[in-house]
Formats: structure tokens, C-alpha cells, sequence
């Protein structure tokens, strides 16, 4: 009996211990993980704010890429150029591109069958003179700028000097000559098929702006 009730309280005293070891064993990760941290302990990162140089280094190039971004091309600067001329003469731009068209089929470098008619609009040699004193240079016939530009004086002159009474009329003297246009007229006929074609490919014109870049990466 005796044996027993020892055996039965040593039994006791071991779990009684067992049970505080765990108890301490818990307590010290509680511990642990609510304890305050030490200065040192803690992890700092440093961030660096740019210097006032670079950061107007980088505003800079940025306006240098919106300025190059916006710069006018050279073909920005002749259809520019094109609209004006063709407002103070007063004609719609289009008119020309459908001239350029019928005339020589968009070809920069096209030559009439007798040798004297040149470029995209056939400008006759025989004007050459009179639109180098006009333009101020030596021209190009088949220069697309001074083309055009020779295109667009000419039907300023012939507005200017001859008054045609319509556009059919305009386009008669531009393709007969004066002369030859007045020589019509007296028979009584005031337009053509030339004039009619034209007309037509200017009422399909939609896209002058890339017809001129066309013409001027030829």
C-alpha cells in the first residue's frame, strides 16, 4: 500500500513539472515576440531625392523632344505655302493637284511628246523666263516645289490679265493658251473635255497632303 501511494505521487510531481517546463517554454515566445526593439535593431532605407541639376536636366530634354516632335516638315512648310498662294489668287488648292493629275498622271519627271512641256504640271519652256523673274531664282521644272509654284503663278497671271469668266474658261487658256482659249471662244465653245476631266478629278481629290509628300519624296 504503501509502495503504491509512492509510486501514485511521484507520478504527480512529474507532470506537475512537465507542466511547467511547457508553461515556462510558452511564456518565453510570448515574450519574445511582444518585446520592445532596441534603436540599433531597427532596418532604416535611405532614399535619395534627385539634385535640382538633374531634375531640370530631365525637364530639358523633355522640351527638346516636344520641340523636335512638333517641328513643321519641309512638306508642312510648302503646303502651307501652296494654300496661300492658291487663296490670294482665288482658287481651291485642289484645283491644282487635279491640273498635276491630268497633265502628266503624277509623274514628277514627265515630259510632253514635242520636249517643251516639263513636270508634274507641264509647265511649257517657253514660260521659263518669266517665272524665273517671277519666282526671284533659276527654276527647276522638275523640282516639285518649283513646279507648282510656276503652276499657280501662271493661272494668277492669266486670272489677273484675261479675267476668265468661269473656272472652264480658267482651264481652257491653261491648256489652249490664251490665244488659242480666245480663238475657241469666238466659235462659241466655253469648255472642253479637258475642262471636264479636270473638274471631275478635282471634285475625287480628298487627300492633297499626301499627294504633295508623295510628289516631294519622289
Amino acid at each position: 500500500m504503501d509502495m503504491l501511494k509512492r509510486k501514485v505521487s511521484f507520478i504527480i510531481g512529474a507532470v506537475v513539472g512537465l507542466f511547467s517546463i511547457i508553461m515556462v517554454y510558452l511564456y518565453s515566445l510570448d515574450f519574445e515576440e511582444n518585446k520592445p526593439i532596441k534603436a540599433n535593431q531597427i532596418s532604416t532605407v535611405q532614399i535619395t531625392a534627385p539634385s535640382v541639376e538633374t531634375a531640370l536636366s530631365v525637364e530639358e530634354e523633355k522640351t527638346q523632344e516636344i520641340v523636335i516632335d512638333i517641328l513643321p516638315t519641309e512638306v508642312d512648310v510648302f503646303y502651307s505655302k501652296m494654300v496661300n498662294e492658291c487663296n490670294n489668287i482665288g482658287i481651291d488648292i485642289k484645283l491644282i493637284f487635279a491640273i498635276i493629275e491630268k497633265e502628266s498622271q503624277n509623274g514628277k519627271y514627265m515630259t510632253s511628246y514635242d520636249g517643251h512641256d516639263h513636270g508634274l504640271c507641264q509647265i511649257r519652256d517657253v514660260n521659263i523666263n518669266w517665272l524665273q523673274n517671277k519666282l526671284n531664282k533659276d527654276i527647276d521644272l522638275y523640282n516639285t516645289e518649283d513646279n507648282i509654284m510656276s503652276c499657280i503663278y501662271l493661272i494668277g497671271d492669266l486670272i489677273n490679265n484675261y479675267s476668265p469668266g468661269n473656272i472652264h474658261q480658267l482651264l481652257m487658256m491653261y491648256n489652249c493658251g490664251p490665244n488659242g482659249a480666245k480663238s475657241l471662244f469666238q466659235k462659241g465653245i466655253y469648255s472642253t473635255q479637258y475642262c471636264v476631266e479636270v473638274l471631275n478629278i478635282m471634285n475625287g481629290i480628298d487627300n492633297e497632303y499626301e499627294r504633295l509628300t508623295q510628289f516631294m519624296n519622289m
